[in-house]
């Protein structure tokens, strides 16, 4: 039998003159519950009214993710590049306001237990109506007096909002319970996500297996959403275009699939309990089966020297593992220059977009010849 341990939580010592019940609830479900309310709080199956706050017309203005970033890590995870308009809020790019959006309380943050308060925000949020109504639309001519505005208005829709009465003690609760799981961190699934590179590039930790991801996708996923490359946007609502090998290969999309396919989707049938409840270690797995599928294997490329031109691409498609060998390579030690054959990893998580960047891999005074 599956133990269950329930966990009491008081949060009126947290909220001072809010007085709020203790609360006992099983620490697995009031983790996915959060996972659903940092989502979309809203929705009733995260716990909400079904209908977004009096004073907001748009949903983007008053859910955690849309300035956390799905991954939690603000501009130091997917949202990086994420620009801010009249329906959603970003992660700080832009604005003058430079406390930063990173959240997550694992390696990749490091900030301090998230609280009640830290959520609620009572007394210190902007209103709910300065989310999307503090958006001020670009005017021409570029005068000084239309670009403060532009820029205060800019600022203050990425503020905090002020949850107070707005959130249940429920969501509350196990949004913390969400947020301070190490199970739950971004780093149990991510070993590093290179934010210079565009997209930007996700890897994987090491024990993500494309194997045992496999498995789990033809046991889980398959009957939905059909192999990781099937096209169902014509037919499927929020099925991504070109399917999820397509999908990943946008900008920040790991981000959002690592916290969607393992929480599930408010307001559709995708609740975890349909789909295995998938751990950590099954989301990399997951993700790692969709990224090699169909690709390429890794392929040998023979270079004359160290300015050899390469095109790594083969059929059309871009090669993701390639190695390019150069005879003749200059290598300094302590003896002296020696020539070595050299083999060299194309490095895409050091790859901006539109260039290729090699790394050295490998280095050999006799490995013979190149073909």
């Amino acid at each position: 039998m599956k133990k269950i341990t329930l966990k009491q939580t008081s949060l009126a010592l947290l909220l001072g003159a809010i007085s709020i019940p203790t609360l006992a609830i099983a620490d697995d479900a009031c983790v996915a519950l959060g996972g659903m309310v940092w989502d979309n709080w809203t929705q009733k199956e995260a716990g909400g009214p079904g209908a977004l706050p009096a004073g907001e017309k748009s949903a983007g203005y008053v859910r955690c993710a849309s300035c956390h970033g799905w991954d939690r890590l603000g501009l130091d995870g997917g949202y990086v590049r994420r620009a801010r308009s009249a329906t959603r809020p970003n992660a700080g790019l832009g604005d003058s306001d430079s406390s930063s959006r990173n959240i997550d309380t694992g390696v990749m943050g490091k900030h301090a237990p998230i609280t009640a308060q830290m959520i609620l925000h009572t007394g210190t949020g902007r209103s709910i109506a300065e989310g999307s109504g503090s958006w001020v639309e670009p005017i021409t001519p570029k005068t000084a007096a239309n670009a403060a505005a532009y820029a205060k208005g800019y600022t203050l829709g990425n503020q905090h909002p002020d949850y107070t009465g707005l959130l249940t003690e429920k969501q509350v609760s196990c949004l913390v319970e969400f947020l301070n799981s190490p199970d739950t961190q971004p780093a149990r699934v991510f070993k590093r996500i290179a934010t210079a590179a565009n997209p930007t590039i996700y890897e994987l930790v090491d024990t993500a297996d494309a194997k045992a991801g496999k498995n789990y996708y033809e046991e889980n996923c398959t009957q939905c959403h059909g192999a990781p490359d099937n096209d169902q946007s014509k037919t499927r609502a929020l099925a991504p275009k070109g399917g999820f090998v397509a999908y990943l290969q946008q900008d920040a999309r790991f981000s959002e699939f690592a916290h969607r396919a393992r929480w599930g989707l408010p307001n559709t049938d995708m609740v975890p309990t349909n789909f295995g409840n998938p751990s950590a270690q099954d989301m990399a797995s997951i993700m790692k089966y969709i990224q090699e599928f169909g690709k390429i294997p890794t392929k040998d490329y023979c270079g004359k020297s160290k300015s050899s031109v390469l095109s790594v691409g083969q059929d059309g498609k871009f090669v993701q593992d390639a190695r390019l060998h150069l005879p003749r390579v200059s290598v300094s030690s302590a003896t002296g220059d020696v020539d070595y054959w050299a083999t060299l990893r194309y490095a895409p998580e050091l790859s901006p977009k539109g260039n290729l960047v090699f790394e050295l891999a490998d280095v050999n005074a006799n490995s013979g010849s190149c073909k």
